[in-house]
């Protein structure tokens, strides 16, 4: 450990605290160690670049990628570069890999399912028994000041770890489909020059920028009525991801502005269908048949009677293609007798039917049965066709 007389993290944070930005040496005065180490501390640029820059990776650097991944091995390649986590950059000159980086004190197996890639960094202290250039052989011949070295570990997480000084690389997909993908999560392109050029870009001099911004921007930041048209939004660039919940209803979508053409395969299900939104006016549907008379059953038989029940068929359709129905029949007449539990039974039958021309056709009938043998009966039919299209 440095011989110092006072802890210098502990002298810094008093000096914040205090809001000390400056020391002030006097002339004849004794120069205290721990003075001087705040001096190098304030005067530090890893205070400004942590709190105001943020982390990431410089614009002209692909530091700190994470590649190659062998999940039966736990293991991948960390590209060399620069990368600046908490204002304390780190570089590497040299490609490495996960089990090949300088501190493996917390390698391990990767996690299951998925596994959060981050980049720690962390101070190293540096004395003459670690570099014999601080005993300083060719001046004073004894160590005068000891160093403190940036250091840095790539860690694997099966959890989120929300520290400053860890800053998140990339996610690996470590089981079942797409087991051995990386996700990168790196800000990259971290200069503020880059930021210069995309506001240039944007709207050329700050102040025409600020003149576009009012065009389109309220005082509170929402945008301007109408300020966003059909102009402004790409063609796919709004999908169903990006629409916030309830975002379109039935009051924002003018008359006709949805169609067949517009409505994605299966965009419409039982699911999304509210009770009694679809009717038989909105399905365009028209009876083939409407009202008939089905004829009294008959008896047959001396000592037995057999009642033949009187039988109606109507063709629905000829066709040689597939035919859908909805049928409903209801009953107008004459009225039940008591004890009579039904007059009345329909059914839809199919038969394979030989034209003049040879060909060969399936009929769709509506078969009506009487079984009362005293009188006729007048039933309401309501047949609807769906067409296959």
């Amino acid at each position: 450990m440095a011989n110092t007389s006072r802890d210098p993290n502990e002298v810094l944070r008093d000096a914040e605290r205090k809001g000390y930005s400056r020391i002030v040496f006097q002339q004849g005065k004794p120069v205290c160690d721990f003075e001087l180490t705040l001096l190098g501390d304030l005067s530090n640029p890893q205070r400004i670049a942590g709190p105001y820059i943020g982390s990431g990776v410089p614009a002209g650097s692909d530091g700190f990628a994470i590649g190659d991944v062998d999940v039966l091995r736990s293991d991948f390649t960390i590209k060399a570069g620069r990368c600046l986590v908490s204002g304390s950059e780190i570089v590497l000159e040299e490609n490495s890999t996960y089990k090949t980086q300088p501190h493996l004190e917390r390698v391990r197996a990767f996690p299951p399912s998925r596994a959060a890639v981050y980049l720690r960094v962390f101070r190293t202290e540096i004395t003459d028994r670690e570099d014999d250039d601080l005993a300083n052989p060719d001046d004073v011949a004894t160590v005068t000041a000891v160093r403190e070295k940036t250091d840095w570990e790539v860690v694997v997480s099966g959890s989120a770890i929300n520290r400053p000084d860890h800053f998140l690389l990339a996610t690996i997909i470590t089981g079942g489909e797409g087991a051995g993908s990386v996700i990168d999560r790196r800000r990259k392109g971290l200069t503020l020059a880059a930021l210069r050029d995309e506001f240039d870009a944007l709207g050329g001099s700050s102040s025409s920028l600020i003149d576009r911004l009012n065009t389109s921007l309220n005082p509170d930041g929402t945008i301007k009525d109408n300020a966003v048209g059909n102009a402004q939004i790409f063609k796919g660039s709004v999908d169903e991801k990006k629409l916030a919940p309830n975002a379109v209803t039935e009051t924002k979508i003018a008359d006709g502005s949805v169609t067949a053409g517009k409505l994605a395969p299966n965009a419409v299900s039982g699911q999304t269908i509210p009770d009694g939104a679809i009717s038989r006016q909105k399905l365009g549907l028209t009876p083939i048949v409407a009202r008939v008379t089905v004829p009294a059953a008959t008896t047959t038989g001396d000592v037995q009677k057999v009642i033949v029940p009187g039988e109606l068929v109507v063709l629905l359709r000829e066709s040689e293609e597939h035919s859908f129905f909805l049928i409903s029949v209801v009953c107008l007449g004459p009225r039940l007798s008591p004890g009579v539990s039904s007059r009345v039974q329909w059914q839809q039958r199919s038969l394979t039917a030989l034209t003049i021309t040879n060909r060969i056709v399936h009929q769709h009938q509506l078969v009506l049965q009487n079984f009362n043998p005293a009188t006729t009966v007048t039933a309401e039919c309501q047949v609807f066709m769906f067409v296959d299209n």
